[in-house]
């Protein structure tokens, strides 16, 4: 999971991605624009974005993003290469009579 950070330093106000939360670090980590430390606010808008688009439809046995390829919203037309390359190919299961 990414932690979400904005640089609180006036002016900055960068969007900084981490892997980890600060906590875990043993040195600060500086924001890459402004080089000042990164305190500990969060970006709640960049999770609340992400919470927003979450779908737990049947096109995917986990959740996932609203739309994507294999989701029940997709607007993408799914194609028989596509089916191919998710189930393998049919002929192999088909016994010839």
């Amino acid at each position: 999971m990414s932690h979400h950070y904005r640089c609180t330093h006036q002016g900055c106000r960068q969007r900084v991605t981490l892997r980890h939360p600060l906590t875990w670090y043993l040195r600060p980590r500086r924001c890459p624009a402004c080089r000042q430390e990164l305190s500990g606010s969060l970006d709640h808008t960049v999770r609340e974005r992400a919470r927003r688009f979450v779908c737990s439809c049947d096109g995917y046995h986990f959740p996932h993003r609203r739309g994507s390829k294999w989701c029940v919203h997709s607007t993408v037309e799914i194609t028989d290469h596509d089916y191919q390359q998710r189930y393998g190919d049919r002929s192999d299961h088909v016994s010839s009579a």
